[in-house]
């Protein structure tokens, strides 16, 4: 090229402007359009180009940019001057040049960065070397398993793994002790392996970065805080010192949660009590007490790491351990910059119930003229209780990339609805998080994991015709939902909906809908959804027999309305949200509180349509839905959604 070329970028359109210039430099007149966009943690390449060559070298000369870690390439060839190049070399997900981890820090201690991937000037001697490889696969330290965006799927195999957590040095008061997290193919006398994920047949490695939580630790400092799984060889283990609480009692429990993160995607989590070993015998010699003691590994918990590589991860994602008492943050944040990692703590003053329920429970009767600037003021209180690291980085991140990134909160507290959220900066003039991004929750520590994609399938819809409290906007819901969406409309009894939990509805199930009269729990297990007969209530579907979940991964929609002296939903929604992620679903739409049936059908006619179709993520189509009637009614600011905020329906 002639000259040095500088990697670094700070918007989106300055990262834009230097791709055109290398490709109209290397390929001049082959680039009829070139759009650079983000999408969460996934740089998106679109555009037409008139060749092969230039569809896969704009894919790779925008992985040698700064912080470039994932790319979807989208551009299309409009005219072959060449043969079509082997999608598995130009479409794959990943950087494939050798590369360095780099330090970065986000003002909470220093944290390993899975991006930074960064080639300082052009160098052909490797473009040849790259074009030229048989496999078209050159991977390095930290290089993950790539995509395949052809039409046929590549041969795949199924990669397990057995957690480990080993700790060493005395666990006391204030004492430093060493924590080592790993995925290892070794059982060493371990019960379960973890099923990581569906991989590439010739994968080689993929890279996860490792964050740990205990209210029992003062401080925890990585020294290599990732894990590199590898294909052949030794799997390169998660390492950090941490610093014992001077409030901690020796012999009461050391309770440590670890997370797995793919970008800024949870992959999943597993739980270890580091203070349950085997004690030295008490006829020890003293000699015998006084050799060092030797790295302990914590007897195994239940957990699960479920790995899709190929998904785009928010760019903020927000992991909250504790419901009461201290809440433990920490949040990861894609950018121009790469990933920068933070950690905070948050003090309610009360139980997190309590809490939520000052806030929220006067929402429902909130008045039509005054609703909103109601609502702002909830919004900036809870913006009050978050960590100041947590304010800064979500402030960095809107600088960085505008409105409308995703935002993912995975967290223990069911009560809280953080994503309500109003920063009160610039005068007030940003409106609530998830009025402004596409948002999304899941329980932080579950068994289910997140799920990117929505299977093709049948929509079934439950909508009840009581013969009381008529909900004529509900059954306008339900013609609706067949005649527009291709629904099926099913038996509103209890025995239908319960017999679809388990699964005896043959076909796969991509959305199970209800429409209809919801009832709060009173504390004896009364609250559930009314079907036309009886109530289903939320322990009928916490449970092992629940198998609709697994088998296909639906999202369900609650559209649970209030006649006008009918019954509610208010605090439903926290228990269906750990129910649906527990017994396998994808995801759910619910209000937190009573809605009107009216506002409940216009926010299904808004949200659906373009979720159902792909178009939209499963985030952005409720935001859409949420912004355009947020001035109309305060119902529709009680729509909360849980699952990936990144997933889609298959449209095929």
């Amino acid at each position: 090229m002639g000259k040095t070329m500088d990697y670094g970028w700070t918007s989106v359109g300055e990262l834009e402007h230097k791709l055109a210039e290398i490709l109209l430099a290397r390929y001049p007149g082959e680039v009829t359009e070139l759009d650079v966009s983000i999408e969460g943690d996934t740089v998106v390449l679109s555009g037409e180009v008139a060749s092969e060559a230039c569809r896969g070298d704009a894919k790779r000369q925008l992985l040698a940019f700064d912080g470039v870690f994932k790319v979807s390439n989208r551009l299309e060839v409009a005219a072959f001057l060449e043969a079509a190049s082997d999608s598995s070399t130009e479409d794959d997900y990943f950087d494939k040049r050798p590369s360095k981890q780099g330090v970065r820090s986000d003002g909470d201690g220093d944290r390993p960065s899975t991006g930074g991937r960064r080639r300082k000037s052009f160098n052909p001697v490797w473009d040849e070397v790259y074009k030229g490889s048989g496999s078209g696969r050159i991977e390095g330290p930290g290089v993950e398993y790539a995509s395949y965006d052809g039409d046929d799927e590549p041969n795949s195999v199924e990669v397990s793994r057995y957690p480990t957590i080993e700790s060493s040095g005395e666990l006391s008061s204030g004492a430093v002790i060493d924590v080592t997290v790993g995925l290892t193919t070794d059982s060493n006398g371990r019960e379960n392996p973890i099923d990581v994920g569906s991989f590439a047949a010739d994968w080689t490695e993929i890279e996860l970065s490792v964050q740990i939580v205990g209210d029992w630790l003062k401080s925890v400092t990585p020294e290599t805080g990732s894990i590199t799984l590898r294909r052949d060889g030794p799997t390169t283990a998660a390492r950090f010192a941490c610093t014992v609480s001077p409030n901690y009692v020796l012999g009461s429990p050391a309770v440590l949660q670890v997370y797995y993160l793919h970008g800024t995607r949870i992959c999943g989590s597993t739980l270890r009590d580091l203070a349950v070993h085997e004690a030295p015998q008490k006829g020890a010699d003293a000699e015998e007490r006084a050799k060092p003691e030797p790295p302990r590994a914590a007897p195994a918990a239940a957990g699960v790491v479920t790995v899709v590589p190929d998904a785009s991860g928010p760019a903020l994602v927000v992991m909250i351990a504790g419901v009461d008492g201290e809440q433990q943050w920490i949040w990861k944040r894609y950018g121009p910059d790469g990933y920068r990692t933070g950690s905070g703590t948050v003090q309610l003053g009360c139980t997190a119930k309590a809490f939520a329920d000052t806030l929220l429970a006067s929402c429902p009767d909130l008045p039509a003229d005054s609703f909103r600037r109601m609502m702002r003021g909830i919004g900036e209180a809870i913006w009050r209780k978050a960590p100041d690291g947590f304010r800064d980085a979500y402030l960095g991140c809107r600088k960085a990339l505008g409105r409308d990134f995703p935002i993912q909160f995975s967290s223990d507290d069911p009560h809280v609805p953080w994503e309500m959220m109003k920063p009160d900066v610039d005068g007030g003039t940003v409106d609530h998080l998830y009025i402004e991004h596409p948002v999304a929750r899941w329980p932080l520590n579950t068994s289910g994991a997140l799920r990117p994609t929505f299977i093709a399938g049948d929509i079934l819809s439950f909508v009840p015709d009581y013969p009381l409290q008529k909900l004529a906007s509900a059954a306008e819901e339900s013609v609706w939902i067949c005649s527009t969406l291709g629904g099926i409309r099913m038996a509103p009894t209890r025995s239908a909906f319960l017999d679809l939990l388990d699964g005896k509805h043959s076909d796969p199930v991509r959305l199970i809908h209800f429409a209809g009269h919801g009832m709060a729990d009173t504390g004896s297990n009364d609250g559930g959804i009314e079907l036309q007969d009886a109530t289903v209530g939320l322990m009928e579907v916490y449970q092992s027999s629940t198998q609709i979940g697994h088998r296909d991964g639906p999202l369900i929609v609650l559209n649970a309305c209030e006649a006008s002296a009918g019954a509610e939903m208010l605090g439903m929604n926290t228990g269906w949200g750990a129910a649906v992620a527990a017994t396998g679903f994808g995801g759910l739409i619910a209000p937190l509180w009573a809605v009107q049936d009216a506002i409940a059908f216009q926010m299904a006619q808004d949200s659906l349509p373009q979720l159902l179709s792909g178009r939209a993520t499963l985030g952005a189509a409720v935001r859409d839905a949420r912004r355009k009637n947020a001035e109309t009614s305060v119902a529709a600011l009680a729509y909360l959604t849980h699952g990936d905020v990144m997933a889609r329906f298959a449209t095929s």
